[in-house]
């Protein structure tokens, strides 16, 4: 048996992804108890109901944000008895990725297209038209936190391949300097590529004077060092449009 936290590093979670494809994992209270003697993968998540002492409270099974995660990281298949998990906001970015993918995960396609709509309407959800990113996704959509950032939404329609990039840019709509910002096009999380369907929610940080910009994404290799020769062609890209800051 092995106790472990249940939210591990990034350093950490592949590691943690096979042993909860491996062995039997219990969650609660933020602790993850992994059983090394059992003969194959279960993942369950439980939440004290009463209070009491550790060993003499009641538990139930409940589908949580980490059950959600733990399923979308293994690519599992879901017991067909887990509880539907209510649909959570959209400013809960990390979640709503989790809870979204589960849905396409177990193959229930209607709830995940009903909660993207439901997020896309919603007063803090993302905003913008769908942008596709040449054959390998589109761009649902981005929520700007004023001067510091955003979160950037996308949809995969084929998996991209290794390597490959996010390279965003922030371009002061009256001319200047650009901020370019590379992400990984898929957490490599999992060491599994994303599901058709699957969302992923990208954070752009920047710290800019208030003003327009113009942001755009492209997806493909990183770009060469300086002085390296021309940039790989891009795999796909998109202008999302103007914002204001």
């Amino acid at each position: 048996m092995v106790l472990t936290g249940a939210a591990p590093s990034v350093a950490e979670r592949p590691l943690f992804v096979e042993l909860m494809r491996r062995y039997s994992v219990r969650a609660w209270d933020g602790s993850a108890l992994v059983d090394l003697r059992s003969g194959g993968p279960k993942i369950r998540e439980l939440r004290f109901v009463e209070p009491g002492w550790l060993r003499r409270r009641r538990t139930e099974e409940v589908a949580g944000p980490f059950l959600l995660c733990a399923y979308v990281d293994t690519q599992l298949a879901p017991p067909a008895d887990l509880p539907n998990a209510p649909t959570p906001p959209p400013s809960s970015t990390d979640v709503v990725a989790c809870h979204h993918n589960f849905q396409i995960l177990r193959g229930d396609l209607g709830r995940a297209r009903d909660d993207i709509a439901r997020w896309r309407a919603a007063p803090d959800g993302p905003r913008g038209p769908e942008a596709a990113l040449g054959a390998y996704g589109r761009v649902l959509g981005f929520r700007v936190h004023g001067r510091t950032g955003a979160d950037v939404w996308w949809t995969v329609d084929r998996a991209p391949p290794d390597g490959a990039v996010l390279r965003w840019r922030v371009e002061p709509a009256a001319g200047g300097e650009s901020l370019v910002e590379e992400h990984a096009a898929w957490p490599a999380l999992s060491g599994r590529p994303p599901l058709r369907g699957f969302v992923a929610i990208d954070h752009i940080t920047w710290s800019l004077p208030q003003g327009s910009y113009r942001l755009s994404v492209e997806l493909g290799p990183p770009a060469p060092p300086a002085g390296a020769g021309a940039p790989p062609p891009a795999l796909g890209a998109a202008a999302l449009g103007t914002v204001e800051l």
